[in-house]
């Protein structure tokens, strides 16, 4: 008899805190985290390190093919490994981050990593985050959250992030970039950002990680809402 996987979903746009508050929620949970954005931004450094151009589709999706992932999860910090090399810094520099969009919109990227994470699924109790893991890759999870905040909050939480690997970005930049990305995300024709119907919505802005992990954490095990 197969024993059913626990999936518990978090999705929301840039800066919303789903990675910390993932990270943190496996831990609780001893699940492991996984990341659908780590995931299109590793297909998208593989492409860039072979040469090829993030608007090639055809090379994308090849990368896509050979993608070998693994999240680590340990207090304090997610490590990725990609084909067993500690991706977890470079995947999150602006070079990155700029180009991430063409594998995010590439049809059949999408395939390969939701197949990717689903089969993750059959092997542990995970926490996904990303912007369809609820509505799409995960639709029949039991456990779904929506993770939002204002674009202030987002952009500083994200200039922050950024400055821990030594990189400085002004917060009005990041926040027009924010900006259009959301507006992307939620309009794009394939996988938009939605919340799910189903989905219990925390907004993340006036609190700590520790509150949000907390609710999260309650719910899952059946201890409040």
């Amino acid at each position: 008899m197969t024993t059913r996987r626990t999936v518990v979903t978090l999705d929301g746009p840039a800066g919303s805190g789903k990675t910390v508050c993932g990270q943190g929620a496996a831990l609780r949970l001893d699940a492991t985290f996984v990341s659908s954005g780590l995931c299109y931004r590793a297909v998208t450094y593989l492409a860039m390190r072979d040469g090829a151009a993030p608007s090639d589709a055809a090379a994308v999706a090849r990368a896509a093919e050979r993608l070998r992932i693994e999240f680590v999860t340990a207090p304090g910090a997610v490590r990725v490994l990609v084909g067993g090399e500690d991706l977890t810094a470079v995947l999150k520099e602006p070079e990155v981050t700029a180009q991430t969009r063409h594998a995010a919109e590439n049809p059949r990227v999408r395939e390969l990593i939701g197949r990717h994470l689903r089969r993750m699924a059959e092997e542990r109790d995970i926490v996904a985050e990303g912007r369809d893991m609820g509505t799409v890759v995960f639709a029949d999870a039991p456990f779904k959250f929506f993770l939002d905040a204002d674009l202030a909050c987002r952009a500083a939480r994200r200039r922050k992030e950024l400055a821990a690997l030594g990189i400085d970005i002004p917060e009005e930049r990041l926040q027009a970039e924010i900006a259009a990305r959301d507006l992307r995300d939620a309009t794009r024709e394939l996988c938009p950002l939605r919340v799910p119907e189903d989905a219990v919505v925390i907004d993340t802005g006036e609190l700590s990680v520790e509150d949000v992990v907390d609710r999260i954490v309650r719910i899952v095990r059946g201890d409040g809402d």
